[in-house]
């Protein structure tokens, strides 16, 4: 936990939106996403220069899980040839994969803990399923279209994707329609159901019927929470 909204946590590992990580998209601020994690890789590539870092490289800001099986190994082949099992990267071969062929100036040691299963470079999770969310201030009339991750609760929410639209954000409580909203929950656990996918098939914009949640303002001595 590295936060609290409302008495409630914000956990240190985040959620991100694919259109997050894309952000992050040169060897000088390198994230790739993988089987639903987020991996900051700039510090590898910087102490790493040279050929294995370049198809990394190209694919800053992406998602790589394509490079992958599902239980997180580097794909593999049957080469014809000789029959043998290989490693399967088309993009050219990365960081801590070994060659096919046995090399002396091959330094092994790295592939007992490769990037890609190392820790330390995981900063948040990948949403699996990003929604817009309308949030309207009832104080200010003001109106913001948001996109958010399933996963995260109202607090998340409010603590990163919400502040930097208005100032006291501890100062509003969060409803829909008429039921006061929980913030520790998600949007899904607080009902508001993603149905986008419904409204699609039925050729109707999803984005006419998004959910609006409303901020209602509360004077100081009506919260039950610190002061922000």
């Amino acid at each position: 936990i590295n936060a609290e909204y409302m008495g409630n946590p914000v956990m240190a590992t985040r959620w991100f939106l694919p259109e997050e990580v894309a952000l992050h998209d040169d060897e000088d601020d390198l994230w790739v996403s993988m089987l639903g994690k987020v991996l900051d890789l700039t510090s590898l590539i910087r102490e790493n220069p040279g050929r294995l870092s370049q198809p990394i490289i190209q694919a800053a800001g992406t998602d790589i899980s394509h490079w992958f099986d599902s239980d997180g190994e580097v794909k593999r082949f049957v080469e014809p040839s000789s029959n043998l099992m290989m490693t399967y990267h088309p993009q050219g071969r990365f960081l801590h994969v070994p060659p096919h062929d046995p090399r002396t100036d091959f330094d092994c040691s790295p592939c007992e803990l490769p990037w890609w299963k190392d820790a330390k470079y995981v900063v948040g999770n990948l949403t699996s399923r990003p929604r817009k969310v309308v949030i309207q201030n009832t104080l200010t009339h003001k109106r913001h279209i948001v996109t958010v991750c399933e996963e995260e609760t109202l607090a998340e929410i409010a603590a990163q994707r919400v502040t930097r639209l208005l100032d006291n954000i501890q100062a509003y409580t969060w409803r829909y329609v008429t039921q006061k909203l929980d913030m520790a929950a998600t949007l899904a656990e607080n009902g508001l159901v993603d149905d986008s996918d419904e409204l699609e098939s039925l050729m109707i914009d999803p984005e006419e019927y998004l959910p609006t949640i409303h901020l209602h303002f509360m004077e100081k001595e009506d919260r039950s929470w610190p002061y922000g």
